[in-house]
């Protein structure tokens, strides 16, 4: 990437988790996709967010304060395409939990998101060339899966 730019541009900085969300958090889902349509519809050039790694409430969730600068948080998982994916049922999306549109509860979305993306994980075929591809391929991952399990 060139550090002049040739012409100027706009953009903004919003973290994915502030994004509209039906479980408490902002995710890779299709509220990310609706935004980066709205962004070329309103023609911005940048969405910059802040990292998208691991949280901990040890550190108030922080994601500067991350177990990995590689690994993703789960945070971030959609929920809506495990379940268009197969991997979970409508009955699993249902939650209790009245969820604020302006601030979030870490625990409560943690719990029920761990529970709902447990769940998937477990229907999840192991197998699949691409999931083989990726743990072959991310030199990172076997540490960071013994670092997290000790």
């Amino acid at each position: 990437m060139s550090t002049h730019l040739s012409q100027r541009s706009s953009g903004i900085l919003a973290h994915i988790t502030s994004l509209p969300s039906p479980f408490g958090i902002g995710d890779i889902g299709y509220s990310a996709y609706n935004f980066l349509d709205f962004l070329k519809d309103s023609c911005q050039n940048a969405w910059q967010f802040l990292p998208t790694c691991p949280t901990s409430p040890v550190f108030d969730n922080s994601p500067y304060m991350s177990t990995s600068a590689f690994a993703g948080s789960p945070l971030l998982i959609s929920l809506e395409l495990l379940e268009e994916a197969g991997l979970i049922s409508l009955t699993d999306l249902k939650t209790k939990y009245n969820w604020s549109e302006y601030t979030t509860d870490y625990e409560l979305v943690n719990t029920f998101k761990s529970k709902v993306i447990d769940k998937a994980f477990h229907t999840f075929d192991l197998k699949t060339p691409q999931f083989l591809q990726f743990v072959k391929n991310t030199s990172w991952l076997q540490d960071y899966a013994l670092f997290m399990s000790l």
